[in-house]
């Protein structure tokens, strides 16, 4: 964005995999980046004049520059009443990094007073925009969600946070314990249980555990 500025010209190029991805098309509104502003790359070969080329966070570790293009993109969002006065929040993530038991998860932790955050259209409730989730989030006291790429939204949690990861036993990893620590919000996870096929269950009792402690140390 601020290179456009700059250079009005300037074209973003992009995988045309993500061209439908909700979250790049609101963050590119975000940013104020019209889609005649970004070029799709296909197969085919594209010539450029000048080419400017970053990469994607490493796989495990994260960089501390991430909290700080959280906060500048936050910057951009209005501050806004938080829909959960408690700021307790579940990002709903898309069906296939969803738990096996995921409505029972959802209503384990309404129990506790957390509101949903629609990260995807999922079929089971309205998308929310990033805009709405950036601006709950700033005000967020606690966050629970699977490991998926939605819990990178973590970063735009204040510090002093609390974020409780979900995860299966197959596929423990350390990302985002990285960016909870660059963001520092307090971190901790609770692993589940294998389920046929890549699946996993949240045991619901160990969920209600750690849930509890973590409100109490709010």
């Amino acid at each position: 964005a601020r290179l456009r500025r700059h250079a009005p010209a300037l074209l973003l190029l992009l995988p045309d995999a993500l061209a439908s991805a909700p979250w790049l098309r609101d963050m590119l509104a975000l940013l104020g980046i019209a889609p005649d502003g970004v070029a799709w790359l296909a197969d085919a070969p594209v010539a450029c004049a000048r080419l400017a080329v970053t990469s994607r966070f490493p796989a495990e570790d994260v960089a501390p520059f991430a909290a700080v293009a959280a906060r500048a993109l936050a910057a951009l969002v209005p501050l806004a009443p938080p829909p959960a006065p408690a700021g307790l929040f579940y990002l709903r993530p898309a069906p296939a990094h969803a738990p096996e038991n995921a409505d029972a998860v959802e209503a384990t932790l309404a129990a506790h007073g957390f509101a949903v955050l629609d990260a995807e259209h999922t079929g089971l409730a309205e998308h929310t925009g990033l805009a709405v989730r950036i601006a709950s989030l700033r005000g967020a006291a606690a966050v629970v969600a699977p490991q998926a790429p939605v819990l990178a939204e973590l970063a735009f949690c204040p510090p002093g946070a609390s974020v409780l990861e979900l995860v299966g036993p197959a596929d423990p990893r350390k990302l985002f314990w990285s960016l909870a620590s660059c963001a520092g919000l307090r971190y901790g996870y609770v692993v589940g249980e294998a389920a046929p096929g890549s699946g996993y269950v949240v045991p619901l009792d160990m969920l209600g555990h750690a849930v509890a402690m973590l409100k109490a140390a709010l």
